[in-house]
């Protein structure tokens, strides 16, 4: 009877592990990451072993590679930058062996906008040669490595995505944090980071106070890091003209923690494929986020960063 109930019990914890939820962190409740988390559940709940769980996050990429680290969470929606930068800050707890990528998501451009009245410092290289942004004619792009030694003010995530581009490139950029609501009256280059088109950069260029800076690939292409930025383009009103400017971007990505033992790996295999195989379908459905129809032309387009990847079942 005692070997009955204790057969009972390990079989009862067994269930229990089993069907822990496997849980995803996001961004905010209003954002692109939790939309599409909700999505990836709503598609992929029936074919991963273990349930899915949405988690709001109000740290959003960064928040979210901390509560990886410390095992809050299963899965996390990251940018590729912050990524990036913390792997190299912590290369033993984030690294190939331990860290893979479950799906390459959507891209966000940076949007570098430059006041009309900004005075940078003699020490700010580069800075001080950007009277060009300010005429009539459409200023070629600028690389990254003229741009060394200015403040940078950002908020949310885009704080995280100034200090990794300032880091990886050895800008040695001061970046301030501000509140949105500040951006306006700001008298220092603002980096506003998001999928383009994105409103608080309208607004900024229709007040006319300041310039989108065009930022030339460049400087990456052919470093350690040039999966890390892709090459892009926004499009926005100016001088009710529409305009398009050369840019970065980052990728959204889907990471999660890689086990020494691969069947451990099941849950994140599947979750990979799910999301595969059926972002053409989510990109169709109209109830999903716009995101994922970036996310099918970027996997037709074969682009994804130069990291592990969790393999696709066949």
């Amino acid at each position: 009877m005692k070997k009955f109930l204790l057969l009972c019990t390990i079989l009862a914890s067994s269930s229990v592990a089993a069907s822990k939820p496997a849980v995803v962190g996001t961004g905010s409740s209003t954002g692109t990451y939790f939309a599409m988390g909700n999505d990836i559940k709503g598609w992929c709940s029936d074919e991963v072993e273990v349930p899915l769980e949405i988690s709001e996050s109000a740290g959003g990429s960064s928040q979210n590679i901390q509560d990886l680290l410390n095992k809050k969470i299963r899965f996390a929606m990251v940018q590729s930058d912050d990524f990036a930068f913390s792997r190299k800050q912590f290369k033993k707890r984030l690294n190939d062996s331990n860290t893979a990528v479950v799906a390459n998501l959507h891209l966000e451009q940076l949007h570098l906008l430059v006041p009309k009245s900004y005075k940078p410092s003699s020490k700010s290289g580069g800075w001080g040669n950007l009277k060009s942004l300010f005429g009539k004619s459409k200023p070629q792009p600028i690389n990254l490595d003229t741009l060394k030694g200015a403040e940078v003010s950002a908020w949310g995530g885009s704080i995280t995505s100034a200090k990794a581009l300032s880091g990886l490139f050895g800008l040695g950029w001061k970046v301030n944090a501000i509140e949105q609501a500040a951006a306006e009256a700001s008298n220092k280059p603002l980096l506003i980071v998001g999928s383009a088109p994105v409103s608080k950069v309208e607004s900024l260029l229709k007040s006319n106070r300041f310039v989108l800076l065009p930022l030339s690939y460049n400087a990456i292409e052919g470093t350690r890091y040039d999966s890390v930025y892709t090459k892009s383009s926004v499009a926005y009103s100016v001088n009710s003209q529409l305009t398009s400017t050369d840019t970065i971007a980052v990728q959204a990505l889907l990471i999660g923690k890689k086990s020494r033992k691969d069947s451990r790996n099941l849950a994140a295999q599947q979750l990979a494929t799910c999301i595969y195989n059926n972002s053409y379908d989510m990109a169709d459905d109209p109830d999903t986020s716009p995101a994922w129809s970036i996310v099918a032309d970027l996997q037709e387009e074969n682009v994804r960063v130069d990291m592990a990847h969790f393999k696709i079942l066949e």
